[in-house]
């Protein structure tokens, strides 16, 4: 996780292949957080390089501002 931390961008991002630091059969979509307690913490979802990344994204941009709301 440290080492994924300082590539990631406050929105969405999204690993396929070998750009996924957890194997070059998958993929990856994770978000950053920041609580209210300035408690820092990334949500992700690794699967297959065919996953909808669509649902996959608004599903982990709706977790984030659900963390962020209520933590």
């Amino acid at each position: 996780i440290h080492s994924i931390s300082p590539r990631m961008t406050d929105g969405v991002n999204v690993w396929i292949g070998g750009d996924n630091p957890f194997g070059s059969d998958m993929a990856a979509v994770m978000v950053k957080f920041t609580t209210s307690q300035n408690k820092n913490g990334i949500l992700g979802i690794v699967g297959p390089v065919r996953m909808n990344y669509a649902r996959n994204m608004k599903l982990l941009s709706d977790a984030r501002q659900v963390l962020i709301s209520n933590l």
